[in-house]
């Protein structure tokens, strides 16, 4: 019979305590979870085990793709990934990793990151993660005696190695454990670690790989007086997958159907927070996977944590490859909407969910365009897409007002009339994606979602409209038309916020559009020399339009050189930064 300092009814003599009931699980877990928020200093005996590992020099000097089970608030892996050790990518399962994240002072992934290597964080049990993907190296340390079913992690840990990959395997052994406490009613180490497997259990896992270190005997194990093992083994051909069955699950299940994956960055995620209480609240949501689209500052890792469906959360550095790493927990969506609403969150498959929305930036001169504004702020006020409107009015010399009053409109005066003003924005924006437009034009909700989705899986990209290609040739000539376009008007241009900082600290950039109609093609170049990439286009079809409005009297229509301009601002765009556009 079990009994409050007794195992007993769940301990074998042959083969250890393998599995426990939930209750008994999530009691030690409860102290597990207090001692860690106590925990002052950023290690679990990780220089022991490391010394027990002769400091890991059997290992070779890449990784690959890496996990870490069980992987706690400071991990081994920190340990492992030293000198001249690296890996690809790193993933690391940790049922109460968000808790650490908010709660543990020296968490080593405080932000969501590991290192500066592509992060993925399973806040998820091991004994629950379906077995489809294969890593290169598996790290399991000291884990056995934390979970509710030993051979279900097993199970699960072997599974997830590739043929031939590595096995980083410790832990303490029991032989002399009988499944009570010692002495009852005064046992901490019974309280944390319920599971006790035997040497049996070791030998068997063992026998799967082929041996590169094994030591029984360590200083750490004569310390804490225990028996164990430390093992790095490789993968041997094995015909068929381990199958053991599995125990119930001892996290909640919800009955929700949908995935919802949320792309959060340091400028969203305070406004995010909101969408995110949606979707959490939503009945229909199974699981939320949370993808960082730049470094997270920790006030905005623990501003997206505190929701109970977040599951997985992966950092900025998988960006480029979100949908294939994805697609091992969930199915990827073809289609990230910049908004949504309570109606879409009634499906059965995977909803991508991008930014919090686009700023747009309008700025204005001419007087003759005041009818303009009175389509164009109605319009993008509307838009749900449209996180704000940044205004600019560059004449000072005559007074402006907008017709609408919208919580959305920013009106700017800038004290000197220069087109560098449009990029001049950046203490206003909350949202990353930044749209540049004139103001003679109207751009369709529809055409505007397709560019920012094109831009939301390239973030460090420049996207324009098909209308609007420019081309540069071997001499440096601005056209109109040619084969391979080198550049975007400002019409209608999509960027990064980022960029918008580096332009406006590029003191000889902006001395030099002062008076210049220019700005944009510095910004083509710029974005050029950050990234080595052209910009992308979206083409204009059926309802993915753009309304053209009155011009009038734009530099483009007045000027009758307009075209020796042009090609004097590439002349020297070319020049500074020291790049070919054509």
């Amino acid at each position: 019979m079990c009994s409050a300092w007794s195992d007993a009814c769940y301990y074998s003599n042959i083969t250890g305590t393998l599995s426990v009931s939930c209750e008994r699980w999530h009691g030690a877990q409860s102290v597990e979870q207090i001692t860690w928020d106590r925990r002052e200093i950023a290690t679990d005996r990780n220089e022991a085990h490391a010394k027990s590992f002769d400091y890991y020099k059997s290992l070779p000097q890449n990784l690959g793709h890496m996990i870490e089970i069980g992987a706690g608030p400071f991990t081994q892996s920190q340990t492992i990934l030293q000198d001249k050790t690296t890996a690809t990518s790193i993933t690391l399962i940790e049922p109460m990793a968000f808790h650490y994240i908010t709660h543990v002072k020296k968490c080593f992934y405080k932000n969501g990151t590991f290192k500066n290597l592509p992060t993925t964080l399973l806040s998820i049990p091991a004994e629950e993660l379906n077995n489809t993907r294969k890593f290169d190296s598996l790290v399991m340390i000291n884990v056995i005696e934390h979970v509710y079913d030993a051979l279900s992690i097993l199970n699960s840990a072997i599974n997830l190695i590739k043929e031939n990959g590595l096995f980083i395997w410790h832990e303490r052994l029991w032989d002399n454990y009988r499944g009570v406490a010692t002495p009852p009613g005064n046992d901490r180490e019974f309280q944390l670690h319920p599971i006790r497997i035997k040497t049996v259990i070791a030998k068997h896992i063992m026998s799967m790989f082929e041996e590169v270190y094994v030591s029984w005997d360590t200083e750490e194990l004569r310390r804490l007086k225990n028996q164990g093992v430390y093992f790095i083994g490789r993968r041997r051909n094995m015909a068929t997958k381990t199958n053991i069955p599995q125990h119930p699950p001892c996290f909640e299940q919800n009955k929700g159907k949908q995935t919802v994956i949320v792309f959060v960055s340091n400028a969203n995620s305070s406004l995010i927070t909101n969408l995110l209480e949606t979707v959490n609240a939503a009945a229909n949501t199974k699981t939320i996977i949370i993808i960082q689209t730049n470094s997270l500052s920790f006030k905005a890792t623990a501003d997206i944590l505190k929701f109970s469906k977040i599951k997985i959360m992966l950092s900025y550095q998988h960006l480029q490859n979100w949908r294939e790493e994805v697609s091992y927990y969930a199915e990827p969506c073809l289609f990230i909407y910049p908004h949504l609403t309570s109606s879409m969150l009634e499906g059965s498959g995977t909803l991508c969910v991008g930014t919090s929305g686009v700023s747009i930036v309008l700025m204005g001169y001419s007087t003759r365009r005041f009818p303009n504004y009175e389509t164009i702020l109605p319009s993008y006020s509307n838009m749900g897409i449209i996180d704000q409107i940044i205004l600019i009015w560059n004449n000072n010399n005559e007074s402006f007002t907008p017709n609408i009053d919208s919580p959305k409109i920013k009106l700017i005066k800038p004290a000197v009339n220069s087109m560098n003003n449009r990029f001049n924005v950046s203490e206003y924006l909350r949202t990353d994606a930044v749209m540049v437009i004139d103001d003679d034009v109207l751009i369709s909700e529809s055409l505007l979602s397709l560019m920012l989705l094109r831009w939301s899986e390239n973030t460090n990209r420049l996207v324009g409209i098909s209308r609007d290609m420019r081309y540069v040739n071997s001499n440096n000539e601005y056209l109109v038309s040619g084969k391979n376009p080198s550049l975007t008007i400002g019409k209608t241009m999509l960027f990064h916020r980022t960029y918008l900082k580096k332009y406006m600290q590029d003191k000889t950039l902006v001395e030099w559009n002062r008076k210049r109609f220019c700005e944009d093609i510095s910004m083509n170049a710029l974005i050029f020399k950050e990234t080595n990439l052209k910009p992308l286009f979206v083409p204009m079809t059926g309802q993915n339009a753009r309304k053209d409005l009155t011009e009038i009297d734009g530099a483009s229509v007045v000027d009758k050189n307009w075209a020796l301009r042009r090609t004097e601002c590439v002349q020297w765009v070319s020049e500074y930064f020291h790049i070919k556009l054509y």
